[in-house]
């Protein structure tokens, strides 16, 4: 079956509407803890949204299972408007609702304490600095919860928790070995310091590269589960 968008939009459509009441409530309390000054980092809120709902109704009751099988879209339609959902719909809403959190969050501290209004604006860049600092890390372990939740039929959940913490292990094992080959020094984390900047590049290249694997697992994956 070819490549489709209005299929894939039609997907993301049925997405929404099935969901809307989980969508909902979770993106009240986003803006609810921005508005009330307790927030939980950007990353957080996404891995939650991920672990919650990607491929939700591959792990549902069998009846819910066979209805997403039976959809008349190919493997790869069903990836791309997965991958939508998860890496560019749930970021958008939860970075609405942290900026509509903030916004009354300073207009009540506006009316009762009498802050200027100018802070809240102040804010943003800083608030948007972190959440791209925060999605170099992010995006990686959103795409080991897209494999997971595809690839486990139970307790999905806990077991990639569990992988996700293994791969951490891993890539500080890993940050260490190359810290001590190019310094001779004992630590982790070589590309944030000061005198590593010319090996900035090497962080970006394990962000995508870990990320498009495990998009390509996913989709191997799927494509068995539809078999």
């Amino acid at each position: 079956m070819e490549l489709n968008l209005n299929r894939i939009i039609n997907l993301i459509k049925r997405d929404i509407v099935m969901h809307w009441k989980i969508y909902l409530p979770m993106t009240l309390m986003i803006t609810a803890t921005y508005a009330f000054n307790l927030p939980i980092t950007f990353g957080t809120y996404w891995m939650i949204f991920a672990l919650i709902l990607t491929f939700k109704e591959y792990t549902n009751p069998t009846n819910l299972r066979v209805q997403i099988i039976t959809l008349p879209a190919s493997n790869i339609e069903k990836h791309l408007y997965s991958f939508f959902i998860t890496f560019v719909f749930f970021p958008l809403i939860i970075i609405s609702s942290m900026t509509i959190g903030l916004l009354l969050g300073y207009l009540f501290d506006g009316i009762v304490i009498g802050n200027g209004f100018s802070q809240a604006l102040n804010l943003f860049p800083y608030t948007w600095e972190m959440i791209i600092k925060q999605s170099l890390i992010y995006i990686p372990l959103i795409s080991i919860l897209f494999f997971g939740n595809i690839y486990f039929n139970k307790q999905g959940g806990v077991k990639i928790s569990g992988f996700i913490i293994a791969f951490l292990f891993v890539v500080m094992m890993i940050d260490a070995y190359i810290l001590k080959l190019i310094t001779g020094e004992s630590g982790y984390s070589f590309v944030s310091r000061p005198n590593m900047e010319s090996f900035e590049y090497i962080k970006y290249i394990a962000s995508v590269g870990t990320t498009a694997f495990f998009l390509f697992l996913s989709y191997l994956s799927l494509t068995e589960k539809e078999v």
